[in-house]
């Protein structure tokens, strides 16, 4: 009998063992680092330092170090290494006097464990007695579909011959730039007054320098003295858009038992007077109809119920298709105008869209 005692417990013992269940490591930590200190102070005046050292309240580490940039550029670049839960930049050149110097480190630094960012980090100082103060602000758009764009590169340009930008930007990263946020808004900040080249490139293989087919936008001149405002629009060299429109001028759809309503179109005279526009209505991204605006009313009937929205473009050429932009040549795309309020059509309905 004792034997038995003995072996059930031995069994229930290893049982119970079998099933321990590991303790849980918790909720994960989806918080970006925090500054707990700077040295010297971000902003400093009369900079004379050759170390800067920003510490966190967790260890650190940089990701995509390419991303980090300085304005204006210094050669050869400093060094830029994690210690623990610092981040320190050795400036190993000579700097200009007299000059204010920002360091972007974008949304280059992250917790070393989970990975989150601390977003556009501005290291600024200044070797003089003040730091500029010019800004350039505004928001980074799709053209054709009027969207604001997240992560989009937003790049300036000091010094450089305009009719050489195809090539420059296809081998040369911009001397400044920062990264349009979530919602596609930018700020360029702490810039001496002078002229500079605006321009946006949505990267999409993350090399830093342009390719075809890489959303893009025409350069802007820009000559700052305090805070301007200008909003960039991206479009995609030789994207032809020819069979679309010219297949909505014909297309023959059938209605038959489809319930159906009317729209409306009232434009401002002086908008459309001697220009060549052509409107599209546009549902699920496709392109549903168009139509040449030449009265200052245009009546629509039997448009199936559904969502829409309204756009139209200044065919400059009368080709009867929109077309895109060149970086070559310095050439904008047609201009697209886009009716902001969604369009709702409802069975046996009109509705009204007076366009200025």
């Amino acid at each position: 009998m004792i034997n038995i005692v003995f072996y059930i417990c031995f069994v229930l013992f290893t049982s119970s063992c079998a099933n321990i269940i590991m303790p849980s490591g918790g909720e994960i930590d989806k918080t970006a680092p925090k500054i707990i200190s700077v040295l010297p102070e971000n902003n400093s005046l009369n900079f004379n330092s050759n170390k800067i050292v920003i510490t966190f309240d967790e260890y650190v580490k940089i990701n995509n170090a390419s991303s980090i940039n300085f304005f204006p550029n210094i050669e050869p670049p400093p060094i830029i290494k994690t210690e623990k839960k610092s981040v320190v930049v050795e400036l190993t050149e000579r700097l200009k006097n007299n000059t204010t110097y920002t360091i972007n480190f974008n949304n280059s630094i992250v917790d070393l464990n989970e990975g989150n960012v601390f977003k556009n980090l501005k290291y600024i100082f200044a070797t003089g007695e003040k730091i500029d103060s010019c800004k350039i602000i505004g928001k980074i758009i799709d053209l054709k579909t009027n969207i604001p764009q997240s992560g989009v590169r937003i790049g300036l340009f000091k010094n450089i011959i305009l009719s050489d930008f195809d090539s420059i930007i296809k081998t040369t990263k911009p001397d400044y730039f920062v990264f349009s946020g979530d919602d596609g808004e930018f700020s360029l900040s702490n810039l001496e007054n002078g002229n500079y080249y605006l321009y946006g490139h949505k990267d999409i293989n993350k090399n830093t320098t342009y390719e075809l087919r890489e959303p893009i936008s025409i350069p802007t001149k820009i000559n700052l003295s305090t805070v301007t405002q200008k909003n960039i629009y991206l479009f995609t060299e030789n994207d032809v858009q020819k069979n679309v429109i010219l297949d909505c001028f014909t297309k023959n759809i059938r209605l038959d038992s489809v319930p159906t309503g009317r729209l409306n179109l009232m434009f401002d005279e002086n908008l459309i007077k001697n220009k060549n526009y052509i409107g599209e209505l546009i549902t699920n991204d496709t392109t549903f109809l168009c139509l040449k605006i030449l009265n200052k009313i245009t009546k629509i009937d039997s448009i199936p119920v559904g969502v829409y929205q309204f756009r139209m473009f200044k065919d400059e050429n009368e080709n009867n298709y929109w077309d895109s932009g060149s970086i070559k040549l310095l050439k904008q795309p047609e201009e697209i105008l886009f009716y902001e309020d969604t369009v709702f059509i409802k069975e046996n309905w009109e509705v009204d869209l007076v366009i200025k």
